[in-house]
């Protein structure tokens, strides 16, 4: 198959996905012409946002980018999307694969990257996704972001996070001068320092907005419930719970050791 075939054939697929999933009364040509105009230059397209979204309104507070995952991997045991898909769930998230153009679109969107990226000298298409995602993923200022990577810190430094994404996101983070913690799934052995050190540089000391939280695992659902007790354990109802049962727990030690006259009685407790 030729790159202009698994071009179009992408995008009839998207927008088959638009009008079967959002809005079957939009006009065909309208939403074709401007998906198109995005795979070849990067414009901005309403309808492609609508396709790179989070997937359900209570999952945008926490977007997920991924890097080093071989998802065009024919073999179904060995595909990583289904650990990506788990894993985003856990802890109430979402990656693109989640969303409507990669889950509907997947098999179209790989035989499109697989045909034209090496065959298109000018195929910049990586870099208009990477940049669609993070922008959108970025509107709602998410105090939560994450990434799942599966790279050391030679190839990392090679990758679409580290040369176009983070970049998006420090930029953000740093005009809104909101605060985020970027949680790291990463499932290469040893290489949470790496990956950290890298990223803190890009970030030229001025580290105040952005955190990083490392956990290293063997797969990605692992990361994901250590990730998702560590949020719980720090979260503001966690610490309000625990500081009420410390306050329980002085004021029964105080009701069962009182003293009169210098000696300890024992006194009824109303609980």
């Amino acid at each position: 198959m030729s790159c202009e075939n698994a071009t179009d054939a992408f995008l009839n697929q998207l927008v088959h996905i638009y009008k079967e999933k959002i809005d079957k009364d939009v006009d065909e040509a309208e939403i074709s012409e401007s998906i198109l105009k995005w795979i070849n230059t990067g414009t901005d397209s309403k309808y492609v946002d609508k396709l790179l979204s989070s997937p359900t309104p209570n999952r945008i507070a926490f977007p997920i980018w991924w890097s080093g995952f071989f998802v065009e991997n024919p073999n179904p045991k060995d595909n990583p999307t289904k650990d990506m898909k788990e894993a985003s769930l856990i802890v109430n998230g979402y990656s693109s694969i989640d969303t409507l153009m990669t889950s509907l679109a997947f098999n179209e969107q790989n035989n499109f990257w697989k045909q034209c990226f090496k065959k298109e000298n000018d195929f910049k298409w990586g870099e208009y996704i990477s940049k669609t995602y993070t922008n959108l993923a970025l509107k709602t200022n998410p105090r939560k972001i994450g990434l799942f990577v599966n790279k050391d810190g030679e190839t990392f430094k090679e990758s679409f996070f580290y040369t176009v994404e983070f970049d998006l996101i420090k930029n953000r983070y740093n005009e809104t001068r909101n605060p985020v913690t970027l949680y790291i799934f990463n499932i290469k052995k040893e290489t949470c320092d790496d990956i950290k050190t890298l990223l803190e540089a890009k970030l030229q000391g001025n580290n105040e907005y952005i955190t990083f939280e490392c956990i290293q695992c063997d797969k990605l659902p692992e990361c994901a419930n250590k990730i998702q007790q560590d949020i719980q354990t720090k979260s503001p109802t966690a610490r309000s719970r625990s500081a009420t049962a410390r306050s329980k727990s002085r004021t029964r030690s105080f009701r069962g050791n009182a003293t009169i006259g210098g000696k300890k009685r024992k006194t009824r407790k109303f609980e």
